[in-house]
């Protein structure tokens, strides 16, 4: 969509079918980012045959794994760029920002009942999910983003799966650059084998063909809004985005996952190379809110609840529950 109030509608659209639904059922929905009830012993699996492959290997490669496949929801918005030079810069961006936005938009501190002990307890599970594919890009967190580095970057990844004849060939063990190197493999690498690679990477900020930013709590309706108003205005604006690629101090991977540990806990609290996390929120709000005006003055207005929660009254969602 072109504009935040054409997917404003859309959501709108879909929750007041949602709610029809619910009152018809006497169900309640409610926008967190971890299931805040059930166990996991309680959760219903999607029939998919993906998850047939995935499901087993995800079990050995993270604690929480199952608990990030069945428990979390995220709020993720969907970016594009003109050429390379633009993908690089938001790509960076994207991720480099993403404990940020965790923190900003925490929303999940309950699990089974009680208080979790985190802000986001939709990110403590990710954090113990599969480290080969989750975390930050490691070429996000560098400079001299090319496409072929990206390629590299993901073909090292270890692959799920092909799909052939709408059957899922199991290909874990494999890294996909193995797949594409190894001759002895049944089946002859195709597109699709690529694509549905990258549909199994789960960075903070992943590449498809387009820029998925992944690092935010479900959430309600005035905050998926604020969400996507604060990516716009930081993305789409030349000078906010090269604001916004001065803001976060520079980070290796290790200390990446340190500060994410941080902001689990702690949300707006936390704290990079004694930095208060709040105080780089209040520059990122800003520096969105002057691209938005500068690009759709008229979607300035979807950054109100934002900061009003962040820059008046210090806190995120999780705070308040």
């Amino acid at each position: 969509r072109r504009s935040l109030q054409e997917i404003e509608r859309e959501l709108k659209h879909f929750l007041d079918q949602l709610s029809a639904i619910g009152e018809a059922h006497g169900i309640i929905f409610v926008a967190s980012g971890f299931d805040p009830v059930r166990s996991l012993d309680q959760q219903s699996w999607i029939s998919k045959r993906r998850y047939e492959i995935m499901r087993p290997y995800l079990k050995t490669r993270g604690r929480r794994a199952w608990d990030m496949m069945t428990r979390t929801a995220a709020t993720q918005v969907n970016l594009d760029y003109r050429d390379v030079e633009d993908l690089a810069r938001k790509f960076a961006v994207a991720n480099r920002l993403a404990p940020i936005a965790a923190a900003m938009f925490a929303n999940s501190p309950f699990q089974e009942g009680r208080l979790s002990g985190y802000k986001s307890t939709r990110c403590a599970a990710w954090l113990e999910t599969d480290p080969d594919r989750t975390g930050p890009s490691a070429l996000a967190l560098e400079d001299g983003f090319s496409v072929s580095r990206f390629i590299d970057e993901v073909s090292a990844v270890p692959m799920f799966f092909v799909r052939r004849d709408g059957q899922y060939v199991d290909y874990t063990g494999h890294s996909f650059g193995e797949f594409l190197g190894h001759c002895s493999c049944p089946q002859t690498p195709i597109l699709q084998d690529f694509t549905d690679h990258l549909s199994t990477i789960f960075t903070e900020a992943r590449l498809k063909p387009h820029i998925e930013q992944r690092s935010m709590d479900s959430g309600s309706l005035a905050m998926v809004m604020a969400a996507l108003a604060y990516w716009r205005g930081l993305l789409y604006a030349d000078a906010a985005l090269d604001g916004a690629l001065k803001i976060m101090p520079k980070l290796t991977r290790e200390q990446f996952l340190v500060l994410q540990q941080d902001i689990v806990r702690h949300g707006l609290e936390a704290k990079v190379d004694r930095l208060p996390i709040i105080k780089l929120a209040e520059a990122a709000i800003e520096l969105a809110r002057s691209g938005l005006e500068r690009i759709a003055p008229n979607e300035a207005h979807y950054l109100d609840p934002l900061e009003q929660l962040v820059l008046r009254d210090r806190e995120c969602p999780a705070d308040i529950l």
